[in-house]
């Protein structure tokens, strides 16, 4: 029976990964099975704001380039018209399951399993536990910046360790958990999480073809690349911001490396790792927040007759009820700025919607107060501090294969690892 196994190991800069195996020659024996592999380069768009996760993960699932598919942000694959490698594996007779695709639409009949990435508005298939994971890992994700997670989470997680993760790994979520107050450890207690749901959902559901997406290492690399003993640059987190003595990168390296293995080790099966495209530090560091209270915030503002649907970090859309409140709130949000710089410098104006991207980047402090719509806004206490971008995205991408592809060669577009999923099928 054909069994293949997608596995998007999101952005991670294996150039840096291999300079930690090769420190420690025969310790992470799963990075060093992985890269073992046959393996390929990949290539993504040019131009710089094309290249994005959201972008080139449409990419591969589609087979098309973006000049192709146009698919620009996080959660637009809703309203994409074409198909996706999914539907076409389905259509041609075979079981797909997927665990958290990024900026992936669930179309499909029949799904083995479907839980969505926590930020595109699309179904997961009809079970229980699907619903459950969904709904818990959605809240965690989205309110992970205030460190906000609901008495309901912490019921369902608790659940999904207790019967869905296995055993030998409890003592690494005990570990992850205790030592939560280092940020990038929530991060990696849901890859694990999602990793183990994803062999448990293999084990007992019929599926041909499953996609496993992992976001913590891209997650610790914008934030903590500054800090990993690997970088050679200039540049310095605070110690502030994270203890010198912290090597967030090793960190994640570890766990993958346990989650590289075990997958490898306990299927035999084909198995396709690919990053999409990867990050690389950044020659100046940038500060991220994300707004607090959305809703609140902008009605403050004066918008109005609106809803809001949040995004990544920084980004959420806005839905108008009329074209008296698009024009309004348009009007508004390009027009206020803060110490000489827009609050909102990137909004992408669509039919009775906008895109809005929280683009401030100074430093903000209890005395930052913004004066608008005679409201007095304390920015301390509307923002919250996300990260200091350490690391930006670049067109190179990576792919391990334990067969020998057909249509993949170094350089060629990462659109084409959709194609070669496809071939291994018969489509």
């Amino acid at each position: 029976m054909k069994r293949f196994n997608l596995i998007e190991l999101n952005e991670v800069n294996f150039h840096i990964v291999k300079k930690y195996v090769q420190e420690r020659p025969g310790y992470y024996q799963g990075f060093e099975k992985l890269l073992n592999l046959t393996s390929f380069n990949t290539s993504s768009e040019e131009s710089y704001d094309q290249i994005e996760p959201w972008i080139q993960w449409p990419s591969v699932h589609t087979c098309k380039t973006y000049a192709q598919h146009k698919i620009f942000r996080l959660g637009d694959i809703v309203n994409y018209t074409g198909e996706q490698i999914f539907e076409k594996i389905e259509r041609a007779g075979y079981f797909v399951g997927c665990v958290s695709p990024m900026n992936a639409s669930n179309k499909l009949k029949n799904p083995a399993y479907f839980i969505p990435d926590p930020w595109t508005n699309t179904a997961c298939d009809s079970s229980f536990t699907s619903r459950i994971v969904h709904l818990a890992i959605k809240q965690a994700v989205n309110d992970n910046s205030e460190g906000k997670i609901n008495i309901s989470t912490y019921i369902a997680l608790g659940w999904i360790l207790l019967t869905k993760t296995q055993i030998k790994n409890w003592p690494t979520y005990a570990k992850l958990f205790l030592k939560r107050k280092k940020r990038w450890n929530k991060a990696l207690f849901l890859d694990l999480l999602l990793t183990d749901l994803f062999i448990n959902l293999k084990k007992k559901k019929k599926d041909n073809f499953s996609c496993l997406f992992l976001n913590a290492f891209a997650h610790v690399q914008h934030h903590y690349l500054l800090n990993s003993k690997m970088y050679k640059g200039d540049l310095r987190n605070s110690s502030d911001y994270i203890s010198q003595k912290d090597d967030p990168i090793l960190d994640t390296i570890k766990l993958y490396n346990k989650i590289i293995f075990d997958l490898l080790e306990k299927f035999d099966e084909k198995f396709l790792f690919a990053t999409g495209l990867r990050q690389i530090p950044v020659e100046k560091k940038i500060v991220y927040y994300r707004l607090k209270r959305h809703k609140v915030f902008l009605a403050n503002l004066g918008i109005r007759d609106f809803e809001i649907e949040t995004r990544m970090t920084r980004d959420f859309l806005i839905k108008f009820k009329n074209d008296n409140a698009y024009n309004d709130g348009l009007n508004i949000l390009s027009n206020i700025n803060y110490k000489g710089q827009r609050l909102f410098g990137e909004i992408e104006e669509r039919k009775m919607s906008l895109f809005v991207t929280l683009t401030y980047s100074e430093l903000v402090n209890n005395d930052d107060t913004l004066i608008f719509n005679n409201k007095k806004l304390s920015l301390s206490n509307e923002f919250v501090f996300v990260a200091i971008k350490n690391a930006y995205h670049d067109q190179l991408g990576y792919v391990f294969t334990n067969f020998q592809p057909h249509r993949l060669k170094s350089g060629i577009h990462v659109s084409n690892v959709g194609e070669e999923i496809l071939k291994y099928f018969g489509i």
